[in-house]
């Protein structure tokens, strides 16, 4: 179902850490969860939902190097993926 996402329209740097969290959240089988949950007012940066705050250390755990700026947007990307897919 989410395999093979190609990243290659995006910097080197920004391909690693979508790479990174597309695996994570893979593994974690969270594709359903992060297609059906909307983060809250504050947006993934600010979200208090367990779930998402959790899957958001993984991603985190895996690439270390996110600023919380970047980890929003990471997970944009991965939420627009979701919805894309099999939608």
């Amino acid at each position: 179902m989410y395999i093979n996402m190609d990243f290659s329209a995006y910097s080197e740097d920004s391909r690693e850490m979508l790479t990174s969290a597309y695996n994570v959240i893979t593994r974690m089988e969270k594709w359903n969860y992060i297609k059906e949950t909307q983060p809250g007012d504050g947006g993934y940066t600010f979200t208090k939902n367990e779930e998402l705050i959790n899957i958001m250390n993984e991603i985190n755990d895996d690439y270390q190097y996110h600023s919380a700026a970047s980890l929003g947007w990471t997970m944009r990307v991965m939420q627009k993926i979701a919805l894309e897919i099999n939608s």
